[in-house]
């Protein structure tokens, strides 16, 4: 908004400060070889007398268009934010690109890195971490995987169940689990058609539905009196 308080020609010679500051070895600073670039260097740049180029970058200050650092060197403050933003986002890819896993003082000491980060609930869709390669598994995850009767694959189940975002969904995802296990596709030949964990988590099986459940037999024992009164009763009524 401060730009359009400035002239055509304070705009332009900004347009070309800008193209300076993009190709900076500093992202956002007016230098090239670590040299501020100087009104006569701008000047020869922009096309415009000495003068002219002053007056300009005058204007352009007055304005609060750009800042300048405790060496007097001009620069964008929203290119060197998002250059700032763009070196952050480089470590934390490093770390598996989460920004939880990672502090500004670890950025700031790259040598502890090398120290272990405690795995706790709440990260982004069931994201612990990783030590050494070795995966750090949600413990809603685990409630899923202890439910599930097919104990295959359990790494690439978690793969699943992060990339379906099933942490967020766990309590439907466990339910269908519990239901489904008293199916009898699940439960026949001693439950050779049970799908593979990471399977059945692709495919978003926990949203089937119509699944025939087997009806459980009875475990009652009935008394002497109450088995002849069911004989008598079923002599009647077969006659």
């Amino acid at each position: 908004m401060t730009l359009r308080l400035c002239s055509l020609a304070a705009r332009g010679l900004w347009i070309e400060m800008l193209s300076i500051m993009g190709i900076s070895e500093k992202i956002g600073y007016l230098q090239i070889g670590g040299k501020p670039i100087t009104v006569e260097q701008l000047s020869i740049m922009a096309g415009v007398s000495i003068k002219d180029a002053q007056k300009y970058m005058d204007e352009l200050e007055s304005n609060g268009v750009f800042s300048r650092d405790d060496d007097g060197i001009i620069f964008n403050r929203r290119m060197v934010r998002e250059s700032n933003k763009y070196s952050k986002a480089v470590e934390f890819g490093k770390l598996g690109g989460n920004p939880v896993l990672i502090s500004e003082s670890r950025i700031q000491n790259p040598e502890s890195r090398s120290k272990k980060l405690e795995a706790t609930d709440g990260l982004t869709p069931g994201v612990k971490g990783r030590v050494k390669g070795q995966l750090t598994y949600t413990s809603k995850f685990l409630e899923f995987w202890q439910e599930y009767p097919n104990k295959t694959g359990k790494g690439k189940a978690f793969e699943s169940w992060r990339k379906c975002f099933c942490e967020s969904i766990s309590v439907d995802v466990i339910a269908s689990v519990q239901r489904q296990k008293q199916c009898q596709q699940w439960t026949k030949d001693n439950g050779q058609y049970i799908p593979n964990p990471a399977t059945w988590l692709n495919q978003r099986r926990w949203e089937d539905e119509g699944l025939q459940t087997i009806e459980k037999k009875s475990t009652r024992i009935y008394t002497p009196e109450e088995i002849a009164h069911k004989a008598a009763q079923e002599v009647l009524f077969n006659d």
